[in-house]
């Protein structure tokens, strides 16, 4: 039987220095940043990213719709009240450069305007701005999803419902999460004597 390493993730501090390295004054800062908060609050996959439409966000209920997930599953995901002002700064600026796309996320580039971002873009980007920050862990955009469902496991503890805004599934796919979790571990053995 093959071992199965846990995945990487990052914490709050980390994720802290990413965001510090992207420069919200100009475009493509503003695209990355909405990019990088909405993966780290809500778990996407890169593929449900990058096919998210702007339609399937809904600011004033703070949630998005997953349309054909892995598996073909529809869901609806929760984002926290601090990643909208995030999310309408990179709207505004599509429409005052009318850059037409049914996509959330997509190029601004002359000729290339309203074209879905590739998954490759935000995997390069995902890796610049961690060199710049200084974080020597192999960041991918899954990096996000792990440090999303860690810590949304460490707040409530529903392997249920974490499994549900995942997407999984199969709840086995989930555990993975308790692990993750030191916490869980420390809360155990926190009134344990040592032999």
């Amino acid at each position: 039987m093959a071992s199965k390493k846990l995945p990487e993730i990052i914490d709050r501090q980390e994720a802290d220095q990413l965001f510090k390295q992207i420069n919200k004054r100009y475009i493509r800062g503003k695209r990355n940043l909405a990019i990088f908060k909405l993966m780290l609050n809500t778990g996407l996959r890169l593929s449900e990213l990058c096919n998210l439409k702007t339609k399937d966000i809904d600011l004033d209920k703070q949630y998005l719709k997953v349309k054909n997930g892995k598996g073909g599953r529809d869901r609806l995901i929760p984002f926290p009240e601090d990643v909208i002002p995030i999310l309408k700064d990179w709207i505004n600026e599509k429409a005052k450069r009318d850059i037409e796309s049914k996509h959330l996320f997509c190029s601004y580039k002359q000729g290339q305007e309203g074209i879905k971002l590739s998954p490759r873009y935000v995997q390069i980007a995902l890796k610049q701005y961690a060199k710049k920050a200084g974080i020597e862990k192999d960041l991918h955009p899954h990096t996000l999803r792990h440090s999303y469902a860690t810590a949304v496991y460490q707040t409530d503890h529903n392997l249920e419902g974490l499994r549900m805004l995942l997407g999984h599934a199969n709840i086995q796919t989930t555990q993975i999460y308790i692990n993750l979790s030191m916490t869980d571990l420390r809360g155990t053995i926190a009134n344990f004597t040592a032999f």
